[in-house]
């Protein structure tokens, strides 16, 4: 498994957002958001831009508050989009944005967890939780695996934000539920 390296999880959002670059604006929809970047898909044409160019990206919000115009760079340029990483964000507009993304992770994870009530119990099936002399990252990827999302990637430094730590505590809650549930009585 690939081990992720970003510094908070990005959620699945998409809306169509403006790029403008030193070379005039460029329409895009973005693939995912987080409050440290962006990865955005283009509409029309790609969009080539070298490594660190300085950008400012426009999106509307769901909630219909201000707009967004966030400062960012180029990160990456991949074949399917281009990721942006988000510069010199003040106080209330990195919570703005990460309200927003929170809030999205939240409804991903929600629906992740009524897709896994359909799912027998790993427990029922033989699964255990990791025992204590495993280490917390260890002990989470093996949930995550028998549960059978082993394609989502902790963070390589082991190091789990808030959100990684309430995501993995309701699934291993409703794993525990879900067997308890299941026991003869």
């Amino acid at each position: 498994m690939v081990k992720e390296r970003r510094q908070y999880p990005r959620a699945g959002i998409q809306f169509n957002i403006t790029v403008e670059t030193p070379g005039g604006q460029w329409q895009g929809r973005t693939m995912n958001l987080s409050p440290v970047g962006i990865k955005v898909a283009p509409l029309r044409h790609p969009l080539l831009l070298p490594l660190g160019t300085s950008v400012q990206i426009r999106f509307p919000t769901r909630d219909r508050e201000t707009p967004f115009s966030l400062p960012a760079s180029v990160q990456r340029a991949d074949p399917d989009g281009i990721a942006f990483r988000f510069g010199n964000l003040g106080a209330q507009e990195f919570r703005r944005l990460k309200s927003l993304v929170d809030a999205n992770l939240q409804r991903e994870w929600q629906e992740l967890l009524q897709q896994i009530e359909g799912r027998p119990s790993p427990a029922a099936v033989g699964g255990q939780a990791g025992g204590s002399d495993e280490s917390e990252l260890a002990r989470w990827e093996a949930l995550l695996t028998r549960l059978g999302f082993d394609s989502f990637q902790l963070p390589s430094d082991g190091t789990l934000t808030r959100q990684w730590r309430d995501f993995l505590n309701r699934l291993e809650a409703e794993r525990a539920e879900k067997a308890r549930k299941q026991q003869p009585r």
